[in-house]
């Protein structure tokens, strides 16, 4: 998944990337207007964190250039969480009146970032399928061949991963191995479209940093049981990769 963050203040550009970068993320940069658009047309990302107040093109003029441009080319809607210190209500429906999703407040909550984001994620999840191929074949530069393979190196890579997690509990092993390896499951399933299994993942790696192995084993069976419904579709051939 990739996502775009536009802010013409460095510091904030740094901060908000790394909120994204922890999400699951890959993250590329813009510091103008002009820029987040060159990026939008060459990149596609699936998000923009978008700063309302730039000098050269504002953040409500790039939204409105973006969605014609989503409708000129039939896109898909690219999710668009406007950034501002202004929170009065003009200037919130302002934000919504040029095309914006969601707004955020400086400085930003990276639980109110994460709680859009997995809201409208959860939204946009139209079947029943445990990854969603949109988010797979972006990923993947639209190449199905390379999305097969995408696929295949996170299922041998989590599977390991599943077996360390297991001889951790097993051994009554401190929780930070358990901790790290669901970190890195969190990220690499959001890069397939493992919507649900990443948030899983996240619950528990911020569970076991907390509290007891024995205390989470409801969230663990949960989370296997999600890995073998994506495990079942990759082994399935993943059919039907294309937009």
């Amino acid at each position: 998944m990739l996502a775009l963050v536009v802010d013409d203040n460095e510091l904030n550009l740094v901060i908000a990337s790394k909120m994204l970068e922890n999400y699951g993320f890959e993250v590329t940069k813009a510091q103008s207007g002009i820029q987040a658009l060159q990026s939008f047309n060459s990149k596609k990302p699936c998000l923009i964190l978008l700063d309302c107040k730039m000098p050269d093109m504002d953040g409500f003029e790039v939204a409105r250039k973006i969605r014609q441009i989503e409708e000129i080319n039939d896109l898909k809607r690219t999710l668009i969480i406007a950034v501002s210190g202004d929170t009065q209500p003009e200037s919130i429906a302002r934000c919504k009146e040029s095309g914006m999703d969601n707004f955020v407040s400086k400085p930003v909550s990276v639980e109110t970032l994460y709680k859009i984001i997995d809201d409208y994620r959860n939204l946009m999840q139209k079947d029943d399928s445990p990854v969603d191929k949109k988010a797979l074949m972006a990923s993947a530069d639209d190449d199905a061949e390379w999305a097969e393979e995408l696929l295949k190196l996170f299922l041998s890579d989590t599977l390991e991963r599943i077996k360390e997690v297991e001889e951790s509990i097993k051994s009554n092993m401190d929780n930070e191995m358990i901790t790290r390896n669901f970190h890195t499951i969190k990220s690499s399933a959001a890069s397939i479209g493992a919507v649900k299994l990443s948030q899983i993942s996240k619950e528990l790696e911020e569970l076991s940093r907390t509290v007891k192995v024995s205390d989470i084993s409801d969230k663990i069976k949960q989370f296997k049981e999600e890995m073998k419904t994506v495990e079942n579709f990759i082994k399935s051939g993943c059919r039907d990769l294309g937009r």
